[in-house]
């Protein structure tokens, strides 16, 4: 990961977003570090100040996530706890010539991910999204 020398001999140390998905989600299941582990290991991912995974995100929303940077390469895995509905998701780019712009992509997939799974969690199963301070209707 950090050997310039090891990379540059093609002995890459790589992983990939569902490798990380899976790992977080077996370790926030509880499969992988026993309960007390399971919460340290989520308060320490949860104590940064930011992330392109949590940039655009609510204020507040609790997000255990890991960012990861090499040059040309910016990545963020993490779980979002969402009310009635956390996720994992994990974000990876490469090649870039700006790494800004990976950064602005992590960003932009992550606050799409919240979106979506925030109207889930105030949906009901038919789809009907019920939004607090919402009490419009049609006549």
């Amino acid at each position: 990961m950090m050997d310039v020398k090891a990379a540059s001999e093609g002995r890459e140390n790589v992983s990939t977003p569902r490798e990380m998905m899976t790992l977080l989600a077996q370790i926030y299941r509880g499969k992988v570090l026993n309960k007390e582990s399971t919460e340290d290991f989520f308060k320490m991912l949860s104590t940064h100040k930011y992330s392109a995974l949590s940039r655009d995100l609510p204020d507040g929303l609790r997000i255990a996530d890991k960012p990861g940077e090499l040059e040309g390469v910016r990545t963020d895995s993490g779980i979002v706890f969402a009310q009635n509905r956390p996720y994992v998701i994990c974000v990876m780019t490469t090649y870039l010539h700006n790494e800004r712009d990976g950064a602005e992509a992590i960003a932009r997939i992550s606050a799409a991910a919240y979106r979506m799974f925030d109207r889930l969690a105030r949906a009901s199963e038919y789809g009907r999204v019920v939004s607090p301070n919402n009490s419009t209707s049609v006549h």
